[in-house]
């Protein structure tokens, strides 16, 4: 079996001529023919064929070599073993486990899918593939590639007449695999390519979308989301986030450079001084100098404080924003001598923290 991996076709045949058994198999139940075809070895995959290699063997989980090809994009291999007689339809075994278990009872298009091998996929539809063929979660290809993030390849299904609605054992759809996944670039494409999005604007699977879109700071994905229905403006103002109950305003304040999602969700809250439990503005977690700007340009409080006293520039300050605490120093009005309720002014933290000589 090591030579028919590696590919050698003379130490193959010699072997076989030698007494070698071709239908041998290992722990796993696997034949020659599962090795050769999943490395690509078309030589060798011909010479066990006519040596009387079985091409519908199937090993302990229910895979053919075509599961293996199709697995590993091994064209030439598929196409052959297609041609001599494999059907192309045939499901993996209720047995078959991988680390995900998302491909029991999978065609060989659920691997090709899975691993984003487009080629793979053209060549099966060919072939009389089914684009929407299920696994045992009731799976399609689409959900597999949709879940590793193949954005050419979930293009490549939907073109192909993929069902873009369809629903897994669970009720899930492909938009909501996808974002458990957090395969956001699918999730756009997806929700551009107009998925039924009624039940998913009221689900979990929307706020997760909603708040990873803003914490990765995807004003493109958040604009999608927002031009699907009206209703998702005031879900935005809606979720809160853990810890602290942060509004979607202070999660994308907190992130670095998140001015983009800053300036349109400025647009859509209507009081940018919103608090948390903890007394908190978005504000006080401005990340950066753009992001303190634009909160002040539409309305934030620059002496705000929380319920520990603190302003928004000691908030910068004890989160080494030291930028930030800069410019609020300079900005018109802003308190530097108030203390919080554990007696520290700005100044003090400055020099407890080691400040930039030009906070101190």
């Amino acid at each position: 079996m090591s030579a028919c991996a590696s590919g050698k076709s003379e130490v193959v045949e010699f072997l076989l001529a030698n007494g070698a058994r071709v239908d041998a198999r290992d722990n796993k139940q696997r034949t020659a023919l599962h090795f050769s075809a999943a490395n690509n070895s078309l030589d060798v995959v011909m010479l066990l064929v006519r040596s009387g290699a079985r091409i519908y063997d199937e090993d302990d989980g229910g895979l053919m070599s075509l599961h293996y090809a199709s697995q590993n994009g091994r064209n030439k291999i598929i196409f052959f073993l297609i041609e001599h007689g494999c059907d192309v339809n045939h499901l993996t075994g209720d047995t078959y486990e991988d680390t995900e278990r998302s491909l029991t009872g999978s065609t060989a298009l659920h691997f090709a899918a899975q691993n984003g091998h487009n080629e793979t996929i053209l060549l099966l539809l060919r072939k009389g593939a089914k684009v929407d063929s299920i696994n045992l979660n009731g799976q399609t290809p689409l959900m597999l590639a949709a879940k590793r993030g193949h954005v050419t390849t979930v293009e490549l299904l939907l073109r192909r007449g993929a069902d873009i609605n369809a629903l897994d054992v669970y009720q899930n759809t492909v938009l909501e695999i996808a974002v458990l996944a957090k395969t956001l670039c699918v999730a756009k494409l997806l929700i551009q390519r107009g998925i039924n999005t009624v039940g998913f604007v009221r689900s979990m699977s929307c706020e997760r979308l909603l708040t990873d879109a803003i914490s990765g700071g995807d004003r493109d994905l958040l604009q999608t989301l927002i031009n699907v229905q009206d209703s998702v403006k005031e879900k935005l103002q809606e979720i809160r986030v853990s810890p602290w109950d942060k509004t979607l305003l202070h999660v994308a304040a907190e992130t670095k450079g998140n001015f983009q999602v800053i300036d349109l969700l400025t647009e859509i809250f209507p009081e940018v001084n919103v608090k948390t439990p903890r007394g908190k503005t978005p504000l006080h977690c401005a990340a950066d100098v753009n992001i303190a700007r634009k909160l002040l340009e539409t309305g934030a409080k620059v002496n705000e404080t929380d319920q520990f006293g603190e302003t928004p520039a000691m908030a910068a300050a004890r989160n080494n924003h030291w930028d930030v605490v800069e410019f609020l120093i300079i900005y018109n009005s802003c308190v530097t001598n108030t203390s919080n309720k554990f007696g520290q002014t700005l100044h003090s933290m400055a020099t407890l923290w080691e400040a930039p000589s030009s906070v101190k």
